[in-house]
């Protein structure tokens, strides 16, 4: 769970007010090459919270409903680097249940 400007994001959701948003953390790299870390909203029912930063959701369209909120943030930035911190975590921890998980399905076909 990292803090960013008084907003506490973990790599499933964000805690804001006493509510509870989901939201998707990545780090991606544009077409443009820029590399940037992202908070997305799951549902386009939620909206982030103002203080992340500058909100997009491309709503210069008619159809917008599909759109979610989305705050980015460029490499270099304070915010950059506690994303991918955290979307390093998160992967680390993924790739360890599933090496667990093969594990124990080795053991397992062995003993039969």
């Amino acid at each position: 769970m990292i803090t960013i400007n008084g907003i506490r994001v973990g790599a499933n959701g964000i805690r804001h007010a006493g509510k509870y948003i989901p939201v998707w953390v990545s780090t991606n790299t544009l077409v443009s090459g820029l590399e940037i870390a992202e908070i997305r909203c799951k549902s386009v029912c939620d909206n982030l919270p103002t203080e992340l930063g500058p909100i997009k959701n491309g709503t210069d369209t008619q159809v917008d409903h599909f759109e979610k909120d989305r705050v980015q943030y460029a490499k270099g930035t304070a915010e950059y680097n506690l994303i991918a911190g955290l979307v390093e975590e998160r992967n680390a921890a993924r790739t360890a249940r599933r090496q667990k998980k093969e594990q124990t399905s080795l053991q397992h076909r062995a003993m039969l």
